[in-house]
């Protein structure tokens, strides 16, 4: 049995993913390869690039599928990774999320797909997905914390003004 996700010292490059993919994957999915999978391109993505990486042997069947999240250019400098990894994989060992966290590298980590659609406005007003909604919710405020934490807004919201600040001093050196 094995322990998610497995940590690997790998850098992927957009450009060249086709390529690099296959190798990194090999122990979760070792017979897939360039010739029997499709690698698509999700554009739901602001800060991160977004791949799907689905099994062209299967039929109408994305269930085998991976995500392949590549992080942003210094996105590190506002988002904590590794607490959003962490989140991820509790979230997922609890039941909250379905997919599981498989692989975490240098720039990105690679998740199980599940299939769906986003709710519209409409679609969260009926009462069976607002009830499934609340249950979720429910769900998530039942996880116990193992250590207190303080809020994260503040120290987020004040990150984010120093970047702004920094950023600016640089613009103005270059004028």
């Amino acid at each position: 049995m094995y322990s998610y996700p497995k940590v690997k010292n790998v850098t992927l490059s957009l450009s060249n993913i086709s390529n690099e993919i296959y190798k990194l994957i090999s122990e979760i999915r070792s017979d897939w390869n360039s010739s029997n999978t499709r690698l698509v391109t999700f554009t739901e993505g602001i800060t991160n690039s977004i791949l799907g990486l689905f099994d062209n042997r299967i039929v109408d069947d994305q269930s085998n599928g991976l995500i392949i999240k590549l992080f942003g250019a210094h996105t590190e400098l506002f988002i904590d990774r590794p607490s959003e990894i962490n989140a991820m994989v509790k979230l997922s060992e609890y039941g909250v999320l379905t997919q599981r966290v498989l692989i975490q590298f240098n720039n990105g980590i690679i998740y199980e797909f599940t299939t769906g659609e986003a709710c519209s406005r409409e679609d969260v007003r009926k009462d069976n997905i607002s009830k499934l909604i609340a249950t979720k919710i429910a769900q998530f405020h039942s996880i116990p914390n193992d250590k207190y934490e303080k809020p994260y807004i503040i120290s987020l919201i004040r990150k984010f003004i120093q970047l702004i600040s920094e950023n600016e001093q640089q613009k103005k050196g270059f004028n």
